[in-house]
């Protein structure tokens, strides 16, 4: 994400987001509603950036930040930001991108999105992701408890794993965590960090 790159159509985000400025360019023009949001998000995760721009260089294209303070005087590249600010800029165009009716997205994976992101941010990354999957389905893999921790979190958005007599069982949560879930006990964070989110086991073999 951080050197400039050729101009492209930016159709689809790269798994590696090396594409992020093509990307953000197509949805200012043809949705700049969800650029709206995706700056509000920015705001959140980082006050020090009020919004995202597009910096050309000849055939060249990388995103630029404008900071809350002073913006018409000093305005950022990705080289001068930091690793958490690209990554959540990266999250949040990646869930929000909408692709033409010809290239339609049916599904949005991402890996431990909370990396390296302050753990305050867990709970802003939580409400994009919420938001975000209205429009597209989202599975987002994590071993974060504090991206869990939020009393009301739907228990049957979240798939448990465990080992299992030697196999990885991935599944609805446990009916003792789904009651606790249920009646807003503890938030799944909570149960994550006492070792009591887990999927609901297969019956014993005979």
């Amino acid at each position: 994400m951080r050197p400039p790159l050729p101009a492209g159509f930016g159709d689809v985000l790269a798994p590696n987001a090396a594409n992020v400025a093509d990307v953000y360019d197509r949805l200012r023009v043809s949705h700049p509603g969800l650029i709206e949001r995706i700056h509000s998000y920015l705001r959140s995760f980082n006050p020090e950036f009020q919004s995202l721009g597009i910096a050309n260089y000849d055939n060249y294209r990388r995103l630029k930040f404008v900071p809350t303070t002073n913006p018409a005087q000093h305005q950022f590249n990705t080289t001068q930001v930091s690793d958490g600010t690209l990554h959540a800029v990266a999250i949040l165009i990646a869930v929000f991108q909408s692709l033409p009716a010809s290239l339609p997205l049916s599904l949005i994976g991402l890996e431990e999105p909370e990396n390296n992101l302050h753990p305050a941010a867990a709970g802003v990354l939580l409400d994009a992701l919420i938001e975000a999957s209205h429009r597209t389905p989202i599975i987002a893999s994590t071993h974060s408890a504090d991206l869990l921790d939020r009393k009301g979190l739907p228990e049957n958005s979240i798939l448990a794993f465990a080992l299992h007599e030697g196999e990885t069982i991935i599944g609805p949560v446990d009916a003792a965590a789904k009651e606790i879930l249920q009646k807003r006990l503890y938030t799944a964070g909570e149960l994550l960090r006492s070792n009591q989110l887990n999927p609901e086991l297969p019956a014993p073999r005979t």
